[in-house]
């Protein structure tokens, strides 16, 4: 009896399948670390809006509108993708994820700064995704000042370096991937 020849997983779904995987579980760990953190923290035993089976609010800044816009709408896709795969799975500690996006247009600091702002005064996050910035910086403050978890993937040395001074302050502050220092010393042979 001949075997029956195994199903072939093309590159598409490989990618997807890990990216979706790892990106959720990144989104998973850090909500849910702070979702337990602030439930029993609270004292009047209500818990936060997913222990308690409400509605987890992540807002994603990505510049999908200005001259950056494929990066951009290629950032907010990876979220988007984690986030539905955690809500088809029930969600994180038995809440719902809303998505709620902000264009930050050409990623310049006054695009950043305006698109950070209204994410806190207008939106109320419980986090916030974002990948590089053109201007990045003053995000930083901006989220901290509102105590809510930022997820980036800036890679800049410089962002790790503020943490490192001030854990305190920028507690919430996650960047997801390594810093440019990491990327090799080639590029300065070149300039």
């Amino acid at each position: 009896m001949a075997q029956p020849e195994p199903r072939r997983v093309t590159r598409r779904e490989l990618i997807g399948t890990s990216a979706a995987t790892g990106g959720a579980a990144l989104v998973a760990g850090g909500l849910a670390g702070y979702f337990i953190g602030n439930s029993t923290a609270d004292d009047d035993g209500g818990g936060s809006a997913a222990g308690g089976g409400g509605e987890i609010r992540a807002v994603g800044i990505f510049p999908v509108g200005g001259f950056i816009a494929a990066d951009g709408q290629e950032m907010r896709n990876g979220v988007v993708m984690a986030i539905d795969e955690l809500n088809a799975n029930g969600g994180l500690l038995g809440a719902k994820i809303k998505y709620i996006e902000i264009d930050d247009g050409d990623s310049l600091a006054e695009d950043v700064t305006t698109a950070f702002n209204k994410a806190v005064e207008t939106e109320d996050p419980d986090v916030i995704f974002s990948g590089y910035h053109l201007a990045s910086g003053p995000e930083f403050d901006i989220v901290a000042d509102a105590g809510r978890l930022y997820y980036n993937v800036n890679t800049q040395q410089r962002w790790i370096d503020l943490y490192d001074k001030n854990p305190e302050k920028y507690w919430g502050s996650f960047q997801c991937d390594p810093a440019d220092t990491w990327y090799g010393g080639g590029f300065a042979l070149w300039v």
